[in-house]
């Protein structure tokens, strides 16, 4: 972490004052940075051409930086003047037949903007500051801009347009172009202003002394974008007229969770008595004479190796963060009895690796990082203890685990050279991909414990283990941001969507343990800001809930749809799950998903949300450098049929009628939900059953309209049984395609299941059923067959897609009776492209 920090108060210039703060001002800012862990700030003091102070700065660093910040204090402007180059212009004939003089600048001239003022004088453009600084080699950049501006408006002399005097000819100026800032670096850098733009700033209220107060009553820890407000809070109990801001481009949470000026924890001094006994210890461990120094260490090495370490922390530390000494007395407090635990082990595999651990522990609480070759034989020892154990010693192989997760972060975060811990959003990608994947892997064989082994026994099991499967959650829930896949959302045309990718080692189980994805925040058609909070958690048949809570009411206005994208094949599939209609809350959605056919973690599923609104032109991302599957052509056009098929009702009249004349609602025994997102209409024609009926009172349609979604319904010939098993054809103007589908009534001898494949002929249902009664063949579901390029298999096994003819078909079944629905949804193949 380097910084720079340039301040002016003498100026030779004669039409710039001579200021009493900017002084103070560096030293604050070199003491701030200092002590917030900046090595060596350069302060330079009354320079007259501040460019070439930055670009000789640039040019000395050599080595990549995580973190750079430059500083600034001393006179600045808003520049809207120019000088011309009278020697240099071209000149035409106009259509109204005047001359058209252009001018161009003078060399060295700047362009229109907020500009810094060196001593005598010479402006530089903020914009070209930025330009120049982003030429270090460098993660994050950060700048603080204290310019005093006493007018409001710019008196240095009069503009170009009223030096001209009015005749029979025009004259212009050419100002110099400025480049944006490319867009690999938007979100790197954030600025600070001490004001905002062409806003006064006064000399005797100096922005460096209230910013020095601010992070100084928060122990140097504060998230960057939070500073502001903090500042203008200040400001306006003392009535200062002054407003600071910053301008930086957020990405999901990339300056939410920037801390500035430390990046590490604070430790607070100990207040009042300690009452928190989850450790069983409710006075301060440390005693009187070393507890300073002894804290420091393991303040040192705690915070230094958190992305390692907490893996192995308790979840009560987690709860309380670490802000306090009380909180580092139960780091040291469980260091202590793990010790102890330890020695009191008997002789086994899983001794030695936690024997291991123990000297790493002690390395830690003396602030000496471990080497890579002793974490590395921690790792193997854990391994071979994890391997030995039986799966009955649930308890040891969660450790074991837990001691490979410490190591395998470790191994990819220590720097053998620097002796340091990178954070993972410095790693490099491939290195980012080894440590998800790792954990992903290790998460695999926590599940598989459980869900081979536990999840087979029962209730009073399910009680028993309960911490065990709390423990895995914690750990999901730890790995989150290392794992995470996409989490972002995207406006298009005024739509917006929201792309959130989870596997099934994501997602804890239980609403107390949920999975919180990035909020997302826009500005609805009415005019007003909302956020939507998402999260999802799963019960234990592995049924994902999915929530999204809104600051407003999900009125009409907004119109919010979900569809479910699954790439675990070589053809995507799609679906748009039905929302929960019982819920009493207005500013509530809820769905309910299937999700037992993931059962590897490379299964991966993109929820997209969907609705209409503005994002902050700040967090609007180029949608071109997703790595996702966009379906902006799909949500533009489509986004109130996706939200009809969410709300579609899939129940069915009856044959029976009630007191006051109204139809007894059934839900569908066994319906085809046919989505089309075609601009053409689709021909149905009626089915061969050779199980089920159909039904007067929902009659089978003939035809289903373009962007439209309908039901075509069957039935048992008595209404409250169940089952259907049935063929039919869908035409789209010269293209025909197959479908099937088998909703047993017997489902313990057979389970739900469903084919789709294209026709070449012309034959009926009842013919075109009979020539493929052997792919469609209960017994072969599974089988491949060459000779039919469809899709066929198991509910259970979740959503299957085909290409057929420049359009995408997906099926998605439910797998019980009471959500046998086979939802179809045909859509062009553009809708699914980039």
């Amino acid at each position: 972490m380097e910084a720079l920090i340039i301040v002016n108060w003498k100026y030779i210039s004669k039409e710039h004052k001579d200021l009493a703060n900017p002084e103070k001002d560096g030293e604050l800012m070199e003491k701030l940075l200092k002590d917030g862990g900046y090595q060596n700030p350069v302060l330079v003091q009354n320079e007259e051409d501040m460019e070439s102070v930055v670009k000789d700065f640039i040019e000395k660093q050599k080595e990549p930086l995580e973190r750079f910040h430059f500083h600034y204090s001393g006179h600045g402007t808003y520049n809207d003047t120019v000088p011309l180059d009278k020697h240099n212009y071209t000149k035409r004939l106009t259509a109204d037949r005047e001359f058209e003089s252009v001018f161009a600048t003078q060399r060295n001239s700047v362009s229109y903007g907020d500009c810094m003022i060196g001593s005598s004088g010479n402006l530089y453009l903020v914009v070209d500051l930025i330009r120049d600084l982003l030429k270090l080699k460098c993660a994050r950049w950060t700048v603080t801009l204290d310019m005093c501006r006493n007018e409001v408006e710019d008196t240095r002399g009069s503009s170009v347009n009223e030096s001209i005097k009015t005749g029979d000819s025009i004259r212009k100026v050419k100002l110099r172009p400025q480049e944006p800032i490319p867009d690999c670096h938007l979100h790197q850098i954030a600025i600070f202003h001490g004001t905002s733009e062409m806003h006064v700033a006064r000399d005797y209220q100096s922005f460096t002394v209230e910013l020095d107060t601010v992070l100084r009553s928060n122990n140097l820890y504060l998230p960057f974008l939070e500073i502001p407000s903090k500042v203008n809070k200040n400001w306006n109990q003392r009535n200062v007229r002054q407003r600071s801001k910053v301008d930086a481009v957020e990405v999901g949470d990339n300056w939410k969770t920037f801390y500035w000026p430390s990046p590490k924890f604070p430790i607070l001094p100990l207040t009042g008595a300690a009452n928190d006994d989850m450790f069983g210890v409710t006075q301060t461990l440390f005693p009187q004479e070393g507890a300073t120094e002894r804290r420091r260490k393991l303040i040192n090495a705690v915070t230094s190796t958190m992305e390692s370490l907490k893996f192995v922390l308790p979840k009560s530390v987690h709860r309380s963060g670490l802000r306090t000494e009380i909180d580092v007395d139960k780091i040291s407090h469980f260091f202590a009895t793990l010790k102890d635990y330890i020695s009191k082990l008997e002789t086994t595999a899983f001794k030695t690796a936690m024997m291991l651990f123990r000297d790493l522990i002690t390395k830690l609480e003396n602030d000496i990082l471990p080497s890579l070759s002793k974490v590395s034989e921690v790792n193997l020892k854990a391994t071979e203890a994890f391997n030995s154990l039986s799966d009955k010693d649930v308890d040891k192989k969660l450790q074991m685990s837990k001691l490979r997760l410490f190591c395998m972060s470790y191994e990819v975060l220590f720097n053998e050279e620097t002796k340091t811990l990178k954070s993972f959003e410095f790693l490099e990608p491939n290195e980012k991909q080894y440590l998800s994947d790792c954990i992903c892997s290790e998460i695999a064989r926590l599940e598989e414990i459980y869900s081979g082994k536990m999840k087979k026994r029962g209730p009073y099991n399910m009680e028993k283990y309960k911490s065990f499967i709390d423990e895995v959650d914690q750990i999901k829930r730890l790995s989150y941001s290392t794992i995470r896949k996409e989490d972002s959302a995207f406006e298009h045309h005024g739509k917006i969507s929201k792309y959130w990718t989870l596997n099934k080692n994501m997602v804890p189980e239980g609403e107390d343990d949920a999975l919180e994805g990035l909020d997302c925040t826009f500005e609805s058609s009415q005019s007003s800001d909302i956020t939507l909070k998402f999260k999802v958690y799963s019960d234990l048949s592995s049924n994902w809930r999915v929530e999204v809570v809104s600051t407003e009411p999900f009125f009409d206005d907004l119109s919010f749809s979900l569809c479910i994208l699954e790439r675990n094949s070589l053809v995507p599939s799609v679906y748009f799950p039905e929302v929960e209609k019982d819920t009493k809350q207005e500013n509530v959605k809820l769905w309910s998903l299937d999700m037992r056919h993931l059962k590897s973690p490379d299964k991966e599923v993109t929820l997209i949300f969907s609705f209409a609104g503005n994002l902050d032109t700040n967090l609007n991302t180029k949608i071109e450098n997703v790595d996702v599957t966009l379906w902006k052509t799909l949500v533009e056009k489509d986004l109130d049929l996706i939200r009809q098929i969410n709300e579609f009702t899939v129940k069915v009249k009856s044959n029976d009628i009630l007191a006051n004349g109204d139809y007894v609602i059934w839900r569908r025994s066994m319906s085809l939900v046919v989505c089309n997102f075609l601009k053409d209409s689709l021909e149905v024609d009626n089915p061969t059953l050779t199980s089920g009926t159909l039904d007067s009172k929902n009659p089978w349609p003939k035809y289903i309209e373009p962007s439209s979604v309908d039901l075509l319904y069957t039935r048992k010939k008595i209404i409250e049984a169940r089952g259907s098993v049935g063929f039919t054809v869908i035409t789209i103007g010269l293209h025909r395609f197959a479908v099937y589908w088998h909703v047993p009534f017997d489902f313990n001898l057979y389970k739900n299941s469903f084919a789709i494949f294209p026709l070449t002929g012309q034959d009926s249902s009842e013919d075109a059923m009979k020539s493929f009664k052997n792919f469609i063949d209960y017994s072969k579901t599974t089988n491949t067959d060459e000779n039919v390029s469809g899709i066929r298999g198991f509910a259970k096994d979740g959503p299957k897609a085909l290409e057929f003819n420049g359009m995408l078909i997906s099926g998605k079944m439910g797998t019980q009776h009471i959500d046998g629905a086979l939802q179809i949804s045909i859509l062009p193949l553009e809708h699914v492209t980039k």
